[in-house]
């Protein structure tokens, strides 16, 4: 998936266009991906790519962020990339924890436990 990412970012650097065919002056771009993936797929990737690149997001469970590097055609330095691995499980129980107070406000339904105050 790292890999994947890396080669979008190539490409996208490369053509210094968007889709309109306005021509970006890709030296003064910043570059950021994320991964979203179950658990187990981030932890993989998090193993294989190496993890001294990444850190532990605190808040979450199989999360990381870090640096990257990739190296597009013609460019001699490589190009850093801001990236985040993000597991789905986390990005769930995150969404249901910044909710919370918003479903308690409201007095509806509340998806992380089920209960329905409208009765």
């Amino acid at each position: 998936m790292i890999n994947q990412i890396k080669k979008y970012a190539e490409s996208i650097y490369g053509k210094g266009q968007t889709k309109g065919g306005i021509d970006i002056d890709m030296s003064e771009c910043k570059f950021f991906g994320y991964i979203i993936a179950n658990n187990k797929d981030i932890e993989n990737e998090y193993k294989d790519y190496g993890s001294p690149d990444f850190k532990k997001i605190p808040y979450t469970t199989s999360s990381f962020e870090g640096n990257i590097n990739f190296y597009p055609e013609n460019q001699q330095n490589p190009i850093s990339m801001y990236l985040t691995l993000l597991a789905s499980q986390d990005l769930l129980n995150i969404a249901k924890l910044r909710n919370k107070i918003l479903f308690e406000m409201l007095q509806t339904s509340n998806p992380q436990n089920g209960e329905n105050n409208d009765e």
